[in-house]
C-alpha cells in the first residue's frame, strides 16, 4: 500500500494533477469508514478512482461486495483490485466483466505490474519523487514500526545481495 501511495503521488507531482490521495491506515476497514478504498483519488470533490490492495485471493463474492458497498454506493467510476497472490479465478473475472458490461470499470490487476507501468509513465522525475514519497510515508507518526522494521529489513536484503 505505501509503494501504491507513493506512486499515485509522484506520478500526480509529475504531471501537474490536481489529486488529493486519501488513504486508510494499514489493515483498516474502509468500509467501517465509508472510504471508496484503501487509497481513493479525489480531483475537484470527485472520487476519480479507488483502489483496493490486497493480499487474499480475489473471489466472486469480494467484487459483488466491493460493488454493492462501494462502488455502486459511491459512483465510482474506475474501481482496481490490486492483487498481490496468484491470478483471480475465472469467476471472479466473470463477475468485474459483468460489471464492466454495466458501466463499471472494476480491474483486476497485479500490483507490481500496476507500480511498475506507473513509475515509467511518471518518467525519471517522477521515480526521483516516488523514492521520496515512500521514505517520508514511511518516517510518519502514523506508520506501525513493524512496517519500519520490515521495510529496513527488505532494503538491508537487497543491499546483502
Amino acid at each position: 500500500m505505501v509503494l501504491t501511495i507513493g506512486a499515485l503521488r509522484a506520478f500526480a507531482a509529475t504531471h501537474a494533477l490536481r489529486w488529493q490521495i486519501e488513504f486508510q491506515g494499514i489493515n483498516v476497514a474502509d468500509k467501517a469508514s465509508g472510504a471508496g478504498g484503501d487509497i481513493t483519488v479525489q480531483a475537484d470533490g470527485r472520487v476519480v478512482m479507488a483502489f483496493e490492495i490486497t493480499e487474499r485471493p480475489l473471489d466472486e463474492a469480494r467484487i459483488r461486495t466491493a460493488y454493492t458497498t462501494k462502488i455502486a454506493k459511491l459512483a465510482i467510476a474506475d474501481y482496481a483490485f490490486l492483487h498481490e497472490t496468484a491470478e483471480p479465478s475465472a469467476v471472479a473475472q466473470a463477475a468485474a466483466r459483468k460489471l464492466f458490461a454495466q458501466g463499471h470499470d472494476v480491474l483486476l490487476l497485479p500490483c507490481e505490474e500496476f507500480l511498475m507501468s506507473l513509475l515509467v509513465l511518471a518518467g525519471r522525475a517522477g521515480r526521483g519523487g516516488f523514492v521520496a514519497e515512500v521514505r517520508g510515508l514511511l518516517a510518519s507518526a502514523s506508520m506501525p514500526t513493524a512496517m519500519r522494521v520490515a521495510w529496513n529489513k527488505s532494503i538491508g536484503d537487497l543491499a546483502a545481495g
